[in-house]
């Protein structure tokens, strides 16, 4: 599944009116004035009990939803389903770890796998909510 497929299939399930940022530099995906959401996704190739979140994607994002006074929403797939978290209620713990620059995504079409040391952490999938809607 792409980040486009993910999309749609949100958008179906559970916001109508999601529309596409308008600027494809944005830092979030999707915004939704009805519901008040900045929307990012992500989709993830192996299924894991934790999900990682950047520094600069998690800030950002928060940041244009608080500009906005919405929700930032983080909604991630896995080969087992799809989930989602409303960042405005999660603590997050931040730690460096050296990581691929770039993974081989849909998106890049160069795959850098220079390892370079990025601010991350974890979303719990037991804090999420599972989108039991989205069938993959």
């Amino acid at each position: 599944m792409t980040e486009a497929d993910l999309y749609y299939k949100f958008k179906e399930a559970y916001l109508p009116n999601l529309k596409i940022a308008i600027d494809s530099c944005s830092i979030f995906d999707a915004i939704c004035h009805e519901a008040q959401v900045v929307v990012e996704f992500k989709c993830r190739r192996a299924h894991y009990n934790e999900m990682l979140i950047e520094w600069p994607k998690y800030s950002a994002l928060l940041n244009r939803a608080a500009d906005r006074g919405y929700r930032p929403i983080y909604v991630c797939s896995t080969p087992l389903g799809v989930w989602a978290w409303d960042l405005t209620h999660i603590d997050l713990s931040w730690f460096k770890k050296d990581l691929p620059y770039e993974t081989n995504s849909n998106i890049h079409k160069v795959n850098d796998r220079r390892r370079i040391t990025k601010t991350i952490s974890y979303l719990d999938l037991e804090e999420g909510s599972f989108l039991n809607k989205i069938k993959l």
